[in-house]
C-alpha cells in the first residue's frame, strides 16, 4: 500500500533542500491522503494542481515491500559519476528495485547493510557491467578503474538471504595470512580463537594440536561432512572437524582456521558452517620480504598467487582486501569481519 516514488525524470527535483528521492512516500497531494488510493486515484490527485503540492516522508522500507525484487552481490567496484548513481565495492549486496523501467543499462537498486536497505540510486545493469569490464583490481578499497578481464567472471551473483544463528569461522586467504591470523587471536581473544586440530605427529602437540593415530584420521575419512580440512605434510596428517569448528562457533567466538585452501571453504559450506572468506593481497614487494625474510623473486611470486586465487575463486570469496602496510591491511580485515558478522547471503544456482 501506498504511493512512492520510482523515478525521478528532472534532475533538478533531486537536488535542493525540497529535494525528493526514489522511495520517498507520497503522503498527500494537493490536499489529498494517498495512503488508500489505487495508482490511478494518487496520480489523478497529483495532477489535480499545476504546480502540485506534495507531502512526502521518506520511507525506503516501505518503498521495496511493494515491489517486486530480487539480491545480488557484486563481484566488482563501481564509483558513480551522477548525483542519482549508486557507489559500492566489491562484496556488496544489493536488493534490486527496477530493472525494465531503466532501459538504457541501468538498474535501481538500494545498498544492503547488515540485512537493512540503505540508500536508494542507479547502478550498472548486469550487461553493462560486463560489457565494460569494471574493475576487479582494487577489491575492498580505492577508486574503480577500467581494465580487461575474463568473460567467465559474472559481474553480480544472485544471492537469498539466510538467518544466522551462528558465529562464522574466518578464513583468510592470500598474503601473509598466518601473521594476519595470529594478531586476530592474539590482540582480540574475546572475538577470536582457533579450533582444537588434530595430528599424526605426536611431536607436534601444542595447545590447540592433539595427538590421533592414523586410524583414526582413516575412520573420520569415512563419515560423511566430519573432516573440514585434512592435509599431510612430511608424512604426518593434520586435520580438522566440523565438531571442533562448531564448539568454537557455540561459544560465541569466531573461529580462526589456519592453513585454509579453497577445499576447506567447500567443506565448510557443505556442512552449514558458512565461513567468512576473506583473500588478502599485499601489493608491496618490499613489505612482504620485511615480514616473512624472503628474496625479492619469492615476494613477487607471493603476490602472483594471491592474484591467481583471485581469477580462479572470485565469488568465493566475502571480501578482498588490499594494501601496500600491514596496519592498513589488518585493519581492512576487521572491517570486512564486522562488516559480515551479523549477515549471510547465500548463492542461488
Amino acid at each position: 500500500k501506498g504511493s512512492f516514488v520510482s523515478r525521478i525524470r528532472d534532475r533538478s527535483l533531486s537536488v535542493g533542500p525540497n529535494a525528493i528521492s526514489v522511495g520517498d512516500e507520497i503522503v498527500d497531494a494537493n490536499g489529498t491522503a494517498t495512503s488508500t488510493l489505487t495508482q490511478q486515484e494518487a496520480m489523478k490527485a497529483i495532477r489535480a494542481c499545476k504546480p502540485a503540492q506534495l507531502s512526502i516522508r521518506t520511507n525506503v522500507s516501505g518503498y521495496l515491500a511493494a515491489r517486486d525484487t530480487f539480491y545480488v552481490r557484486a563481484l566488482f567496484n563501481f564509483e558513480a559519476v551522477l548525483e542519482t548513481g549508486l557507489s559500492f565495492k566489491f562484496g556488496q549486496v544489493l536488493q534490486v528495485t527496477d530493472v525494465e523501467s531503466y532501459d538504457n543499462g541501468w538498474w535501481q537498486a538500494c545498498k544492503i547493510d547488515s540485512m537493512t536497505p540503505r540508500t536508494l540510486g542507479e547502478v550498472p545493469s548486469k550487461d553493462r557491467a560486463d560489457m565494460f569490464n569494471w574493475s576487479r583490481s582494487e577489491h575492498g578499497g580505492g577508486s574503480s578503474t577500467e581494465m580487461l578481464m575474463s568473460p567467465k567472471v559474472p559481474s553480480y551473483q544472485r544471492v537469498r538471504p539466510l538467518h544466522l544463528g551462528f558465529v562464522r569461522p574466518v578464513v583468510l586467504m592470500g598474503t601473509m595470512t598466518h601473521k594476519f591470523s595470529k594478531r586476530l587471536v592474539k590482540e582480540q581473544p574475546g572475538m577470536f580463537t582457533y579450533c582444537l586440530r588434530f595430528t599424526t605427529n605426536q611431536a607436534a602437540e601444542g595447545e590447540f594440536l592433539r595427538h590421533s593415530t592414523k586410524e583414526e584420521v582413516m575412520a573420520r575419512c569415512g563419515e560423511e561432512g566430519s573432516l573440514i580440512d585434512c592435509q599431510r605434510k612430511k608424512n604426518e596428517f593434520y586435520y580438522v572437524t566440523r565438531e571442533e569448528v562448531q564448539k568454537v562457533s557455540d561459544s560465541g567466538k569466531h573461529c580462526v582456521l589456519e592453513d585454509a585452501n579453497i577445499y576447506t571453504v567447500d567443506q565448510l559450506q557443505k556442512s552449514g558452517i558458512h565461513p567468512i572468506v576473506i583473500l588478502v593481497k599485499c601489493k608491496s614487494s618490499h613489505e612482504i620480504r620485511s615480514v616473512r625474510n624472503c628474496t625479492s623473486e619469492q615476494a613477487v611470486r607471493t603476490i602472483s598467487k594471491s592474484n591467481k586465487l583471485e581469477n580462479e575463486h572470485l565469488h568465493k570469496f566475502t571480501a578482498i582486501v588490499s594494501g601496500n602496510k600491514c596496519e592498513d591491511i589488518f585493519r581492512s580485515i576487521l572491517s570486512a569481519i564486522s562488516s559480515h558478522r551479523e549477515s549471510l547471503w547465500l548463492p542461488i544456482s
